[in-house]
């Protein structure tokens, strides 16, 4: 089995493009792939305009900071929350 590593929609698209290419489309799965394109542009666009407002509300480097942050903060839920007996007093 080959396994194929996608960067992003954007190479899944240019992909699926090449694939279709070959082979005969009728209308309705040229109307299909259209609808996921247009799709993608939109899902594109808000990912890069939600990575801006980020940086410029004091994450540097946008959804990937956002992401760690969010990260480190569940686990020192967790980490709290072990500590915790059936109580909710400290064990």
């Amino acid at each position: 089995m080959i396994r194929l590593r996608i960067l992003n929609f954007k190479d899944l698209c240019v992909i699926i493009k090449d694939v279709l290419s070959g082979a005969i489309m009728n209308k309705q799965e040229r109307k299909d792939l259209a609808r996921l394109e247009s799709k993608l542009d939109i899902l594109e666009a808000e990912i890069s305009h939600l990575d801006t407002i980020l940086r410029k509300s004091g994450f540097p480097q946008g959804i990937a900071t956002l992401t760690r942050t969010v990260e480190e903060i569940l686990s020192e839920n967790e980490n709290e929350n072990a500590r915790l007996d059936d109580d909710g007093m400290l064990a």
